[in-house]
């Protein structure tokens, strides 16, 4: 088994302080690019809440199926067409 004295690696100061600096870069970049990964997910999310939401405020043109209303004594909706 070898000795640990031949196991030792020794770094110098600039050669640690490079390697933690581009630890320090690689982790940053890396924080940066989940974030804008996130806020495009959340952008498309949101894009289509409100497509959604329009979908359902505007009422379907007489002929077509209207949507149910949520509350029953308000029938089905409908737009003149």
């Amino acid at each position: 088994m070898a000795s640990s004295e031949k196991l030792d690696r020794k770094l110098s100061v600039s050669q640690r302080l490079g390697t933690l600096g581009l630890a320090a870069f690689v982790g940053f970049g890396a924080m940066l690019a989940v974030g804008w990964y996130q806020n495009s997910k959340v952008d498309e999310a949101l894009d289509k809440a409100a497509v959604a939401q329009n979908a359902i405020k505007m009422p379907a043109p007489c002929g077509l199926p209207a949507l149910r209303s949520f509350w029953p004594r308000d029938g089905y909706h409908c737009r003149p067409g």
